[in-house]
């Protein structure tokens, strides 16, 4: 991603919308795994209710979390009104980054829940 930011940039703004689509579905599936300890999974048949026992050790801060994740994920994955301009896709360690904070989110809840 580095070389293709320096040497190809349009290239490397698709491959980050790409990326952060992906990462879209991964904040949809820590919902379901780790934040909901696979209580309710989209398009399951059963609510598996024992597994939200430690619901409440879930803070307003694995939420807020959660919400700029995203958000954020979703700024580049949605196409934005042109009257709005399109926000300038973020350099390659903010990517990173932000995939990196999905991977610990999801690290942090397992814990919670084991």
């Amino acid at each position: 991603m580095k070389k293709l930011f320096t040497e190809d940039p349009p290239k490397y703004e698709r491959e980050a919308h790409q990326i952060y689509g992906e990462l879209r579905q991964a904040w949809e599936r820590g919902v379901e795994e780790a934040l909901l300890n696979g209580a309710i999974r989209r398009f399951g048949k059963e609510v598996k209710t024992r597994s939200l026992d430690k619901l409440h050790l879930i803070t307003d801060e694995h939420i807020a979390r959660l919400g700029r994740g995203m958000t954020k994920a979703s700024t580049f994955m949605h196409d934005q009104a042109q009257a709005f301009g399109k926000p300038p896709v973020p350099p390659p360690e903010e990517v990173v980054a932000d995939v990196e904070e999905c991977e610990q989110w999801v690290k942090e809840l397992k814990k919670v829940h084991n």
